[in-house]
């Protein structure tokens, strides 16, 4: 089985400075959203993979990571 994860170092380098509320507020969900993937309680689903890729100018292999898990 696979999942995607996110890389936190390139994720964190475009976040820059700003607050998880405020970089949530500009991809347009919620905050406690981004924090679950952040930490790793939620997988990206399409709508956050789709306003990050929307919002930055980098690719999904940038942000992501396939990873293949245990069954």
């Amino acid at each position: 089985m696979r999942t995607i994860r996110l890389n936190l170092d390139n994720f964190n380098v475009c976040r820059g400075t700003k607050t998880l509320a405020a970089f949530a507020g500009d991809l347009g969900i919620d905050k406690s959203t981004l924090s679950r993937v952040i930490t790793g309680k939620a997988e990206p689903g399409p709508r956050f993979i789709g306003a990050l890729l929307d919002s930055q100018p980098h690719t999904f292999e940038y942000f992501f990571e396939v990873i293949s898990e245990a069954a």
